[in-house]
């Protein structure tokens, strides 16, 4: 009867290891990136359908989808994608200065946005969102390490 324990604890000890040696099953940058990108998406596809412009705040912890309202940016609800602890948003940049009370990244009815790039990274890569002036979003790998 020991014996069988023995063995049993073995194995259990052994599957423990495995699992806890197993690379995670998307790392955390690939899924705040796909995230982000999704929502973008949803902001700009927001903004042609319904006719009222749409914007994104950028603030460390990720990004909240705001719309325009009689010239008020009201948050949208539900709309936002946090990053998590692993992943960083680095940078935030725009080809030119967003008007006073407008969100830094906007998309407009008429399919126009405004020109920006949101940069992501962790430990062992960096990526790029990029947004054009027409509303695309595409992501960019800049950097990874190989191990």
């Amino acid at each position: 009867m020991v014996e069988l324990m023995v063995v049993i604890f073995v194995i259990g000890l052994a599957a423990t290891f495995i699992v806890l040696s197993a690379p995670p099953s998307k790392p955390h940058l690939e899924k705040d990136t796909e995230a982000i990108v999704s929502l973008l998406n949803r902001a700009a596809d927001e903004a042609l359908v319904s006719g009222v412009a749409y914007g994104a705040v950028i603030s460390d912890d990720g990004v909240r989808i705001v719309r325009a309202d009689n010239g008020v940016w009201l948050p949208v609800p539900g709309a936002e994608a946090r990053v998590s602890r692993d992943t960083a948003l680095a940078e935030f940049e725009t080809e030119a200065p967003s008007p006073v009370g407008t969100p830094p990244l906007w998309f407009d009815p008429a399919g126009m946005a405004q020109k920006g790039r949101i940069e992501l990274s962790d430990r062992r890569s960096t990526v790029s969102i990029l947004v054009s002036d027409n509303g695309g979003v595409s992501v960019l790998q800049e950097s990874a390490d190989v191990r």
